[in-house]
């Protein structure tokens, strides 16, 4: 997608494509509004067992598979803003994707619930390119109560092509100046203090973040 003019911001998640969700939440400001958008997400995560001959098999994950951390319902709808209530806890998002070239972003994302966990990536580079894996993505699920999970190789697509298919898919995924929407998948997150390693995933969908 081509950013918009240096006096203009568009705001919502009709910036992803007006075919799937329509342009009723499609919203300009101009110069004179210096108030920036607030952060939003929706994140569906999960963490657990890998496959039985990988390195996070159910011997060395330690876990069931449980739902890690999941911030609004449907991922066709505007995101959560930061400072939400949800469930009587409060959403924190930040995040920025800065176009580092014409087809190159570096991404800095986080969302977390409070009581419940978070999902962060770290300094990562992705392309635009819709068709193809993002390797060598920093991530980690952090929650308080099963532990603090990373993994400096994790990988983004576009287009639900891993875990055979069994991901979130959409023609609108994709990643533009301020935003990205996609799935991660973490096939070895550890957690050395308590020598587990487990797999970690999660569709994602960052909005209005610092560009």
């Amino acid at each position: 997608m081509k950013p918009m003019g240096p006096c203009f911001r568009v705001l919502g998640i009709a910036l992803f494509g007006a075919g799937a969700l329509g342009t009723g939440a499609l919203g300009v400001s101009g110069c004179g509004d210096s108030t920036p958008a607030t952060p939003q997400a929706f994140i569906a995560a999960q963490l657990g067992p890998g496959p039985s001959n990988g390195p996070a098999s159910p011997a060395a994950c330690q876990l069931v598979t449980i739902p890690w951390l999941q911030i609004g319902t449907d991922d066709t709808q505007p995101g959560t803003a930061d400072g939400t209530s949800q469930n009587g806890a409060t959403v924190k998002v930040s995040c920025s994707v800065v176009q580092k070239d014409p087809h190159t972003y570096v991404l800095n994302l986080s969302a977390a619930v409070g009581g419940q966990g978070s999902l962060q990536v770290s300094n990562a580079t992705v392309t635009d390119d819709v068709t193809a894996l993002q390797p060598n993505i920093s991530a980690a699920f952090q929650s308080g109560v099963n532990g603090d999970f990373g993994e400096n190789d994790c990988t983004i697509d576009f287009n639900g092509q891993q875990l055979g298919g069994n991901e979130a898919t959409n023609p609108n995924m994709g990643v533009a100046p301020g935003r990205i929407w996609g799935n991660i998948l973490c096939p070895k997150a550890a957690y050395p203090q308590q020598n587990k390693t487990c797999q970690g995933t999660s569709e994602f969908k960052f909005e209005n973040c610092s560009q």
